[in-house]
């Protein structure tokens, strides 16, 4: 059995606006969320930063 490959992607906070609003980069970051491949990480500021924008919005 061959190993699988995951790639690991780190969002900040911008990046992950991207994924609930459309920006410039939005199709970019949803495709990159899409992938199940892939691994996305963040840091725990990023949820006050998120709910921050999207109190804004």
């Amino acid at each position: 059995m061959e190993p699988t490959l995951i790639s690991v992607d780190y969002f900040d906070s911008s990046a992950l606006v991207k994924r609930y609003f459309l920006e410039n980069g939005s199709v970019w970051v949803q495709q990159r969320g899409a992938n199940p491949t892939r691994v996305i990480i963040t840091a725990d500021l990023s949820r006050v930063e998120v709910a921050a924008a999207f109190a804004s919005k």
